[in-house]
């Protein structure tokens, strides 16, 4: 059996976040967040296998690179500047690439063609629902926990010391101890049961570890049905204990901590005991690229202009499957410049010289969801000093847009930061000269 989970769907638990301020966002600049398409781009689901022991959702990033870069080739980016009309390639000019030519911002999601090449859930013995008999394997009762009620499993003393005395692995770095919910995040991965019982942290990072693209793991008791409920014969049956390890492709920390279990017909399945671990491989370097810088929760907001008197920003791509990994931003900002030496403007073949990564976080007042991996791309490769933007708020459906894990990162070869640029030159509303001249110093 599986079971979907839409992350949104989890507003009326009890792990829901305050809500939000939301105001209008002064000054909007051209790498700011293009909101309106953002409204309509669903935050990632992923699906869940159960009654078995194990279940992988692969990652490959050859194949991964492979689909940006054709994705690229096939629709590039078209960004024009702000209250200009220069295209930074000749696909952007007008009617030269469909109806995309015409939009101020074109975002591609990319989500069902890198979904498609790169996970799929791994043949698992499917399993009904409420058929009142057992639901594949669990794991021993090592400690032992109290497992008769939700109440007694999530007072027993036991977990909290498992949880409490767990030490992170070698190469990863704590999120959050002791709590009583599991990670709903972006990029799942997969599962095990850890069938000895006991809460092995190295068993779950061992696997995350041999895992490709696997840069998080979750690892909790659970109070699972000892057989399938059904609401007309064994609606309440009696509890069992699975030690799991969740994966994903993902940071993670408490905002992403919203599964605290679900009802199956009158047995609530129970979570306690959650602790959550992050690689330190999470915004590793790229070959070919310096850096990263890393921004932590703001990104670049470049000057307008580079030393070349280039427009610098190229535009974005939005990715919402596979796992976060700057190779992806990496791949497209190369099949960029590649096609824009093949279809240069008049002046300039605009390459793209740098890239900024970071996971898109929507915040509103049930709770703060992944939203997918953003790239950005530019013609310079910019100082951390330019990191201003720390996101954007959309009023219209009551959403805040954060960053986490932001980094920035240059071609090899290319100067960080060129000195022609002045402050003058950093975007601001109402500057931009029609045919993309500098705006004059204020």
């Amino acid at each position: 059996m599986r079971y979907s989970i839409l992350l949104p769907a989890l507003a009326s638990l009890a792990f829901a976040q305050d809500p939000v301020a939301v105001a209008d966002n002064p000054d909007p600049t051209p790498d700011s967040l293009p909101l309106e398409d953002l409204r309509d781009i669903p935050v990632p689901t992923y699906t869940v296998a159960t009654g078995v022991l194990e279940q992988d959702i692969p990652y490959a990033t050859e194949s991964a690179v492979a689909v940006i870069a054709a994705e690229i080739a096939a629709t590039p980016l078209s960004v024009f500047p702000a209250a200009t009309d220069v295209p930074i390639n000749s696909a952007g000019e007008a009617g030269a690439n469909d109806d995309e030519a015409a939009d101020a911002n074109v975002i591609v999601n990319t989500g069902s063609k890198l979904k498609r090449a790169l996970t799929g859930i791994a043949r698992q013995p499917l399993r009904k629902r409420g058929n009142c008999q057992p639901e594949g394997p669990v794991s021993d009762n090592f400690y032992p926990i109290d497992v008769s009620s939700p109440e007694a499993f999530k007072a027993d003393a036991h977990i909290a010391e498992a949880a409490n005395k767990a030490e992170p692995p070698a190469g990863y770095y704590q999120n959050f101890k002791n709590k009583p919910a599991a990670n709903s995040a972006m990029n799942y991965l997969g599962y095990s049961v850890i069938q000895s019982g006991k809460y092995d942290v190295q068993y779950c990072a061992n696997k995350c570890d041999a895992k490709a693209g696997c840069l998080s793991f979750n690892i909790y008791f659970e109070r699972d049905p000892a057989i399938g409920p059904n609401a007309a014969d064994c609606p309440n049956p009696d509890g069992t204990l699975r030690v799991k390890c969740s994966y994903w492709g993902t940071g993670l920390d408490e905002k992403t901590l919203t599964n605290p279990g679900q009802w199956r017909a009158k047995f609530w399945v129970t979570i306690a005991g959650s602790n959550a671990y992050t690689s330190y491989k999470m915004d590793g370097p790229v070959s070919g690229w310096t850096g990263p810088q890393k921004l932590g929760t703001n990104a670049i907001n470049a000057p307008l202009y580079d030393c070349e008197n280039r427009w610098s920003y190229l535009g974005y791509k939005l990715l919402q499957a596979g796992s976060v990994d700057p190779n992806l931003c990496a791949a497209a900002c190369d099949a960029q410049t590649k096609y824009n030496a093949a279809h240069p403007t008049a002046t300039d073949p605009y390459p793209c010289n740098a890239f900024g990564s970071y996971i898109l976080n929507k915040n509103n007042a049930t709770g703060t969801y992944q939203q997918g991996q953003m790239c950005t791309f530019y013609t310079a490769n910019w100082d951390a000093k330019y990191a201003k933007n720390t996101g954007s708020s959309d009023p219209s459906i009551g959403a805040k847009y954060t960053y986490t894990h932001s980094t920035f990162y240059g071609k090899e070869g290319v100067a960080l930061t060129c000195p022609a640029p002045t402050e003058d030159f950093v975007s601001k509303a109402g500057l931009y000269i029609k045919g993309g001249q500098k705006p004059t110093s204020q």
